[in-house]
């Protein structure tokens, strides 16, 4: 405490030295705050009711008399607050009293020992009196006592003491007790007590000498208003004085030691906002067995939540090691906490104010800085940035845990520095935003626009519920602004409070202060490289490096050891990355394509990314670098095909054969000999092929059938065994199938078919343009009877590679539908198609089925003997024997022949025989059968036979060639017409 005792006794020289000359010129008054003045200014807090016990009276003494509690609640000590509660301990106007106040354990406030919480609070310790003195003080209390909420220090007749117990500790008066135990069983048991002692108790007799022990080198333990901890209800906190006297050890089983002369209840002269104190107490529970503690903190912050203290007195603090063994708790996890306090012969007010209250509501508030042009690093208290950098202010809230949500939050937030720091608003006319996070993450973001700030301060209020039912934890308001430019000068930046207040917690941060850097001395990185486009493969092994070089504008070499990189993948928040070993001066940030990967430890996917990266200098004597922008394209290991043609024109009806070779993309030699094609037309299913040796070459043939007339697209890709592929780059042929069709005709589209034949024959020719060349097979005959589709059926032949074709389609009539005989002809059309589908044009045939028919079928070459010349005329006999056949069924029939002259042709001159043909009957009657026909044979009956006419001839009967004298030489043709007629039904 001596700097506190400096700081007093300069205080009090200099108001002596004011007097003192301003003496000589006029008399001056201090102004002084009233105890109802200053609590008039109570800073802002909770609400607080029903969430504390205060007994009205305590449990009845020995006589059944009972003792008031003077602790109370007053709503709205400072009207600019009227939901902030205050608990008044004492009162200024009663001695002798004592009271408490004890969070409710049936509301959910207490302190849960297996959980981190923090409780703040804001106490007023009241004035003194016109002789100096102030009593008794409070303590902050954590309990366990049977009693609960009515638990209070007593004497032996059960009666609650006041004055120097504070309502917590034993006493030694009238106890007639001889030992330290005694005294401990008149305190609140199973207790820890933080006491602020606003009156030193140094006397000599029972109840007066709590203050006047001494330390083991004889010195005094306390001096002045003090705090002080230790356990009320244990023998070890008190020290025998003399018979029947006691005082505090105030060491905690001498762990600690008592802060002294600590300004607590403080003359009206002081300021009234500086005599309101505020506490903070973190408790830590035990963990991986250390023992548990409390850290606490007094006269931490002002009222306006900035750090410090309004008179700037020191911060109190202290590490106490809590033993929870002493509270007796057994399986519970509940501590009660409150306050007792106390007065004696002196009467004083003590008021105490909440601003948490953990086990409802444990929260954390906290702030922070981002330089994002320096890698969104951190700015420390006290840092430097550079002009024109980008900042980030963060004001983060964290629900740690608690019954309660935090509901209905505000934030107060005092922007840094309004004109250093350039706030101006994003193209969407917003500040920043606010982050909601939950377990995974970011759970949404809110803009934060322009109109939120108002004279440099940022006002939100309705913030979502944090702790409850949508699970979100906490949230940050993040401010973007600039840093601006001052010229050759340097421009201190102020830290700034910022505030969270909510239903069941108040909480205060200040912002980092730092520098904004003279300008002119600012170094510059320059970051460079000469391959910014770079390939990976993922799976082969292969590693991306993105280097590149370094340099300072100044003379300095660059010491990689000091360099950060931060690295953007595809837009996302840069992230520090790891830089390879290497001659400063120069970087490598490798990325491997396997399992895990040096960039960022990202695993980027297939397809081409941008990588932004950029440096900073951890010196902070430089600005960041420019951003070197980098597209790594990371593909699969696959394969490459190349086709060995890929415009293709069918020029006959064969399959179009596709080929090509392929290999790795990556250079490296094929796994296996096999490959699978793959392969889709117009479009349309994927068809697969495997050829078992391969060897880097393919081919392919696609059926005609599968391709349309036109332009057809095949978009084709191979796969090999180890399932490398060429998926992602296929081949495309483009398959002309030309428009040319068949060409279809006859020469005779009046046939008859005979119903006991069973059959019918339909010749028919085919060709295409005259070039095109096709096979009969190629070919599928279409037909329809009468307009009844009878079906397709292959062309009946079998011409290979020609450009025309004959044929002749047989079928059978009861197959086709001709079986019944009819006057009129049956109408049957054809048509052929290829196997592109290409239709020829529709060909007509007649049909006529009938039941009866006569035929004639003669050898198409007959002759006669060889004679030598004659001066006689002569019949010359027929040579060999010849075969005039008639076909009859069902028919009676007559035949008749004439012949033509006999002629020879000799060096294109034509002579004709004096001849001609004889028939000469049975009966040797002859006539000529020159122009004119001549009945040769008949048949009366109607049966079905085959007759050869020529068969009952001799030799000197039938057709024979009379010849006239001197003939002249050589060989002479003729032609007989015959002629057979159908007899009538009979």
């Amino acid at each position: 405490m001596n700097n506190y005792k400096k700081t007093r006794i300069f205080t009090y020289v200099t108001l002596i030295a004011i007097l003192m000359i301003t003496g000589l010129f006029k008399v001056s008054t201090v102004k002084a705050d009233s105890v109802d003045t200053v609590i008039s200014m109570a800073p802002e807090g909770l609400p607080l009711d029903g969430f504390f016990s205060i007994p009205s009276n305590y449990n009845a003494n020995t006589s059944g008399a009972t003792t008031a509690n003077s602790s109370k609640i007053i709503t709205g000590p400072n009207a600019l607050y009227p939901n902030t509660d205050a608990v008044k301990v004492t009162n200024a106007d009663a001695k002798n009293e004592v009271g408490s106040a004890w969070g409710n354990l049936d509301s959910g406030n207490y302190l849960d020992v297996t959980k981190p919480q923090t409780l703040s609070m804001w106490l007023f310790f009241g004035q003194p009196d016109n002789n100096g003195d102030a009593a008794d003080g409070m303590a902050f209390v954590l309990q366990n006592d049977i009693r609960g909420a009515s638990a209070i220090a007593t004497d032996s007749k059960n009666n609650p003491t006041a004055g120097e117990t504070m309502g917590v500790w034993g006493n030694d008066i009238g106890t007639g007790d001889t030992s330290t135990g005694a005294v401990a069983k008149h305190a609140i048991q199973s207790s820890w007590a933080l006491e602020f002692d606003t009156y030193s108790n140094k006397g000599s007799s029972k109840g007066t000498a709590f203050d006047s022990g001494t330390d083991q080198s004889g010195g005094k333990l306390t001096n002045g208003q003090h705090i002080a901890a230790d356990y009320p209800g244990f023998a070890d906190a008190y020290a025998k004085v003399s018979s029947g006297v006691y005082s505090m050890k105030h060491t905690q089983e001498g762990t600690l030691k008592p802060h002294n002369n600590v300004a607590l209840a403080e003359s009206s002269s002081m300021s009234g906002k500086g005599r309101w104190h505020h506490l903070t107490l973190e408790y830590t529970p035990s963990i991986d067995g250390a023992s548990p503690y409390i850290d606490y903190y007094f006269n931490d912050k002002k009222i306006d939540g900035t750090a410090g203290h309004e008179l700037g007195y020191d911060e109190e603090t202290d590490h106490v090691t809590i033993d929870l063994s002493k509270f007796n708790l057994g399986t519970s996890n509940k501590l009660r906490y409150g306050f007792t306090g106390s007065t004696g012969d002196v009467q004083n007010t003590n008021m105490v104010i909440f601003e948490t209250m953990p086990s409802l509501v444990n929260a954390e508030t906290t702030s922070s800085i981002n330089d994002v042009t320096q890698a969104n690093r951190e700015i420390a208290s006290g840092g430097t940035v550079h002009a024109g950098d980008k900042l980030q202010f963060n004001y983060k809230l964290s629900y740690l845990s608690g019954s309660k949500s935090l509901d209905n939050a505000n934030a107060t937030i005092t922007l840094p520095d309004t004109e250093a720091i350039d706030y101006t608003a994003d193209s969407n006319g917003n500040v920043g935003n606010v982050n909601y996070t939950n377990a995974d993450g970011i759970d949404n973001s809110v803009d934060i626009p322009k109109s939120a700030i108002s004279d440099g301060t940022l006002n939100l209020t309705s913030l979502k519920s944090i702790g409850g039912e949508d699970g979100i934890t906490g949230l940050t308001v993040q401010l973007n602004g600039k840093a601006n430019d001052y010229g050759t000068s340097t421009h201190d930046v102020a830290s700034e409070h910022a505030k969270f207040t909510s239903d069941y917690y108040k909480g205060d941060t200040m912002s980092p202060n730092f520098t904004i850097a003279n300008p002119t001395t600012t170094k510059t990185l320059t970051l460079a490289s000469d391959s910014l486009d770079k390939t990976a493969y993922i799976g082969s092994g292969d590693e991306v490096n993105l280097d590149g070089t370094m340099k300072y504008n100044t003379t300095d070499k660059v010491n990689n050891e000091n360099i950060i990189f931060m690295v953007s993948v595809d837009g996302e928040t840069p992230t520090n990355v790891a830089m390879s070993g290497g001659t400063n001066g120069e970087f490598t940030l490798p990325y491997t394509t396997g399992s895990t990967n040096d960039l960022s430890n990202m695993q980027l996917g297939k397809g081409k990314h941008t990588i932004e990266v950029f440096a900073v200098d951890k010196s902070n004597d430089y600005t960041s670098s420019n951003t070197l922008t980098y597209t790594v394209d990371v593909k699969e290991v696959g394969l490459i095909a190349t086709a060995d043609q890929t415009d293709i024109t069918a020029t006959d009806n064969s399959p179009i054969k596709l080929s090509g070779t392929y290999k790795h993309n990556n250079g490296m030699a094929l796994e296996d000999p096999a490959v699978t094609v793959s392969y889709t037309i117009n479009g349309g299913t994927t068809k697969t092929e495997k050829i078992n040796n391969a060897n880097g070459t393919f081919s392919l043939n696609i059926d005609p059938s599968d391709l349309n007339t036109g332009d057809n697209t095949v978009s084709v890709y191979l796969t090999d065994s180890a399932l490398h592929t060429s998926e992602d780059n296929p081949l495309t042929y483009n398959i002309n199938v030309p428009k040319t069709a068949p060409v279809l005709s006859t020469d005779n589209t009046d046939i008859t078919a005979l119903q006991s034949d069973g059959k019918t024959n339909l010749p028919g020719s085919v060709t295409y343009d005259g070039t095109y060349k096709f096979n009969d097979s190629d070919l599928t005959w279409h037909m329809s009877v009468a307009g009844a589709d009878k079906g397709s059926s292959d062309i009946q032949s079998s011409h290979e590679d020609v450009t025309s074709s004959d044929f002749t389609q047989t079928f059978n009539l009861s197959d086709v539908g001709l079986n019944t005989v009819s006057d009129t002809p049956y109408v049957v059309t054809a048509y052929v198609t290829d196997p592109y589908g290409r239709q020829s044009n529709t060909v007509t045939y007649n049909v006529k089925v009938i039941d009866r028919t006569v035929s004639v079928n003669p050898d198409p070459t007959l002759s006669f003997n060889t004679i030598n010349t004659s001066e006689a005329d002569r019949v010359v006999k027929r040579s060999g024997g010849w075969n005039i056949m008639v076909h009859s069924v069902k028919s009676s029939w007559d035949l008749t022949a004439n012949s033509s002259e006999f002629t020879k042709t000799v060096n294109n001159e034509t002579t004709k025989l004096g001849a001609n043909l004889i028939f000469t009957n049975k009966d040797g009657v002859s006539q000529s059968m020159m122009d004119q026909p001549i009945l040769l044979d008949s048949n009366d009956d109607q049966d079905s036979e085959d007759v050869n006419v020529a068969g009952d001839w001799s030799a000197d009967t039938g057709i024979l060639l009379n010849v006239l004298p001197n003939p002249s030489a050589g060989k002479y043709n003729g032609t007989i017409t015959w002629n057979i007629t159908q007899g009538p039904v009979e």
